[in-house]
């Protein structure tokens, strides 16, 4: 399975976990404790920067690695090298 559809299938989860919960609160009559839409705004804020960091993240280490590997082969072989 690869990092996306495990990513897709936690998301699925936890809003199957979300729509029960849901459901539970419905049954026994009980007002939802949401929170204010500045605590919402706040979380997606930091799921916008974790996602941009690991973007920003990968990124680098793919040029560092890339540059790396140019290098090497730029370089003149030479007895020993393996």
């Amino acid at each position: 399975m690869t990092a996306r559809a495990r990513q897709a299938v936690g998301y699925l989860l936890s809003l199957i976990a979300g729509i029960l919960a849901g459901a539970v609160f419905a049954l026994l009559h009980t007002p939802i404790p949401v929170p204010p839409l500045i605590g919402l705004t706040g979380l997606l804020g930091i799921a916008v920067g974790e996602s941009g960091m690991a973007r920003v993240l990968a990124s680098v280490r793919s040029t560092s690695t890339n540059g790396r590997q140019s290098n090497r082969a730029d370089r003149p072989a030479r007895p020993g090298d393996g």
